[in-house]
């Protein structure tokens, strides 16, 4: 288990993440998505249970953390990351909450306390309560970004059933089995009050994953109630994300003329389209935002300007992936252009323990590129994989890999040219050579 990672750092000459997601610390830099930020509290508020789904690249995890979080702390809500950990090794499940429990906690200077050992989430959650450092009862909301990886890396698991069992009984404020049979053998009834419970529960995945989610409904009913859609931004969103969190960076015309960049980059001619028409995929605005304020620093420019708008999209990209490279030996880029995507162009993992037997691939080298971006680690059925961060690149990465071919196949073709030019000295030379012999021979004659 691990709380949510938060490795942005964005300050007012770095306030856009690139590919990474926008932390809670990072509240301040984070603009576009007021509407969304709003209703997902209202559902988090209204309903025991939150779905939130969209897919890739559109931004759940920082909606969750930097729109949502602030949000609940400011209106006595308690936010609990759990990112769950699967693996032989890993803690049991309950375990991990607890740990989640305490450090969200400690981070909200809040007292409480965390399960004991053989308690169920559903007997935690109804014994105990979370006051803040005012002295006001808060409101536990257990939030589990990712719960795809429920039916990925925990599909072998043996702990999942359990698990799904007693994330239900939660949520469905069901007496768990075991409770039940516990207090009929001994005729005792708990010290709490067990037809209420104060507690919510927001689930976070792909829309990929839906029809997973489905199969879970006879176990969990409430899982058809209260689900939330995210989309892509509009223009007029999308021109908010850019132009909002340093204003001095970029004036509203730049601003709009990087939306519509981007936009087009993705819809072809409907870049022209009026902004509200326009649909704009965070992870690509935020990657090429982070591109042209990386070329304002390195140029020593007070603003984003027009200029720097140079090129086109995919200059911008290959600016990234080139950076992203820079310094590591070459057999990370075969690696990279040679594994990580199919010969047509798309993405695609390879496990961490083949990529290690290949010749200058090494942990380090790996983990650099992770910390770059260009890659991402996930676990699939317990065993490490490694692919590219966003399909955003594998145009990129594509076009580069037929480079790197071509001048290979240059360099094969000149050096056979050169080896039949070797040859063909070689039998100049026994030609030259036999021919004195005979010219030599004939005038001993």
């Amino acid at each position: 288990m691990s709380q949510f990672d938060n490795q942005t750092h964005l300050n007012l000459q770095n306030p856009f993440p690139g590919l990474s997601s926008y932390g809670e610390i990072d509240r301040k830099f984070f603009y576009g998505r007021k509407t969304e930020m709003d209703e997902l509290f209202r559902r988090v508020q209204r309903d025991p249970l939150t779905v939130l789904f969209g897919k890739s690249g559109l931004g759940k995890t920082s909606l969750i953390q930097a729109g949502l979080f602030p949000l609940l702390r400011e209106s006595q809500y308690l936010p609990i990351p759990i990112r769950l950990s699967f693996g032989p090794k890993s803690p049991e499940f309950e375990q991990q909450i607890s740990l989640a429990v305490a450090k969200a906690l400690e981070q909200a200077k809040a007292e409480g306390e965390t399960l004991r050992v053989g308690e169920t989430v559903w007997e935690f959650f109804h014994r105990v309560h979370m006051w803040s450092g005012r002295n006001r009862l808060m409101v536990p909301v257990l939030v589990l970004d990712q719960f795809e990886e429920i039916f990925t890396l925990g599909q072998n698991d043996p702990r999942t059933t359990l698990w799904l069992q007693s994330l239900g009984d939660l949520i469905e404020n069901r007496i768990p089995r075991s409770v039940r049979l516990r207090i009929e053998a001994s005729g005792e009834t708990p010290d709490y009050a067990y037809d209420r419970l104060e507690v919510r529960v927001l689930l976070a995945l792909r829309e990929d994953f839906l029809p997973d989610l489905e199969d879970l409904k006879p176990l969990i009913p409430s899982l058809a109630i209260n689900r939330m859609r995210l989309t892509p931004f509009d223009g007029l969103c999308a021109l908010e994300a850019v132009q909002r969190p340093v204003p001095e960076l970029m004036d509203e015309a730049v601003a709009e003329e990087i939306v519509r960049f981007v936009a087009g980059a993705e819809q072809g001619e409907q870049c022209a389209q009026p902004l509200d028409r326009l649909q704009v995929e965070p992870s690509l605005l935020n990657l090429i935002c982070h591109q042209l304020n990386q070329r304002r620093l390195d140029e020593g420019a007070f603003a984003v300007t027009s200029a720097l708008l140079r090129g086109s999209k995919d200059q911008l990209l290959e600016d990234f992936y080139a950076n992203c490279l820079s310094g590591l030996p070459q057999s990370l880029t075969v690696f990279v252009e040679e594994q990580l995507i199919t010969p047509s162009g798309f993405r695609r993992a390879e496990t961490l323990d083949n990529a290690l037997t290949i010749p200058g691939v090494d942990h380090v080298a790996l983990q650099t590129l992770i910390d770059r971006r260009l890659l991402r680690r996930e676990e699939r059925f317990n065993i490490p994989h490694l692919e590219l961060i966003h399909d955003v690149l594998t145009q990129t990465v594509q076009e580069s890999r037929d480079r790197h071919r071509a001048e290979a196949e240059r360099q094969a073709r000149r050096q056979r040219e050169v080896e039949r030019a070797k040859l063909r000295w070689t039998r100049c030379r026994a030609f030259m050579g036999a021919a004195s012999v005979i010219l030599l021979l004939m005038g001993i004659a």
